[in-house]
């Protein structure tokens, strides 16, 4: 929090080095599971059996690049991966203990329990979408805002948001298209080699759901596989339909789709970066379920795992 903080500063106090409207990525450093797994048993003295497995052609990673934030406004990130385990360290009495005032009695129920003791860890109060991206002031300031809080449920530690946006309003016509990333389109040939070979099926049938623009569909269709995707955005439908793709809109788990269903099974299922978006991640995986025969491979990707 300390890096954010002085990053805002910064940003306020030389606001005139750079340009009025930008985008620029924050981050105090990354760090692999195995790096924060031997960190913890350094401090702990906990004994955790870990493999770290060499970089190779198998091993893929995201991580952001804060060059460009650094050099605009002539700044240097001081938070470590040793630093942050050692404060949570010191800090774990309070946040697993909790205390009545850190009730949050606005937050949703937990989405892997039910519980709805939920205890507030930080508070960034409302906030405009994180894709809602303006360059003018007027509509900037006019932009919607939503409560943003992090909450933890004593019950199983899970943590999540404590509210839920309007998925429709949030998903239904979305920006972000995967195509303009080159390192996701390499990630996505390599996973439609990956998940080709581990199912043993020369002309298959694929499921993406939340295939985005259809650019993982595009890797399954090159090597001869039947590609069928569902995702709530329209817009974003309509671009991966012309690559060929049969697409459903809507939501998975919550809306029916008759005509997929008659498959009555697909040899892949892939969701990449949806699971942690669901309201309902057991009916998510339940009709995940409705789709697999013995044979199927599911394919779950999320940001927060190697």
């Amino acid at each position: 929090m300390e890096d954010l903080v002085r990053a805002i500063h910064t940003v306020i106090m030389r606001r005139k080095q750079a340009k009025k409207f930008d985008i620029f990525h924050l981050q105090s450093f990354s760090a692999s599971i195995s790096k924060l797994a031997n960190t913890i048993a350094s401090l702990t003295g906990a004994h955790i059996k870990t493999s770290d497995h060499p970089v190779n052609e198998d091993s893929h990673g995201f991580s952001l690049n804060n060059n460009k934030f650094c050099n605009t406004f002539n700044f240097y990130f001081q938070g470590s991966l040793y630093q942050t385990i050692s404060r949570l360290i010191e800090d774990v009495p309070r946040l697993c203990l909790g205390r009545q005032s850190r009730l949050d009695n606005d937050s949703i129920s937990c989405v892997v329990c039910g519980s709805r003791i939920m205890h507030t860890v930080l508070n960034l109060h409302n906030q405009p979408l994180a894709n809602d991206f303006k360059t003018d002031i007027e509509k900037s300031e006019k932009s919607k805002r939503f409560p943003l809080r992090l909450v933890r449920c004593p019950i199983c530690h899970h943590t999540q948001i404590s509210y839920v946006v309007d998925r429709k309003y949030l998903f239904s016509h979305y920006l972000y298209q995967s195509s303009t990333s080159k390192t996701l389109n390499t990630y996505f040939s390599w996973l439609a080699e990956k998940a080709i070979s581990e199912s043993e099926i020369r002309n298959g049938t694929v499921l993406e759901i939340a295939c985005n623009d259809g650019s993982q569909l595009n890797e399954f269709l090159k090597r001869g596989w039947r590609t069928v995707g569902v995702d709530p955005a329209k817009n974003l439908a309509d671009i991966a339909r012309m690559s060929g793709h049969t697409i459903y809109t809507g939501f998975w788990g919550i809306d029916t789709f008759p005509r997929l269903s008659a498959l009555e099974s697909v040899d892949v299922i892939i969701a990449q970066n949806v699971l942690a978006h669901v309201d309902n991640p057991i009916k998510f995986l339940q009709a995940c379920a409705s789709m697999m025969s013995v044979r199927t491979k599911l394919y779950i990707q999320t940001s927060q795992c190697e």
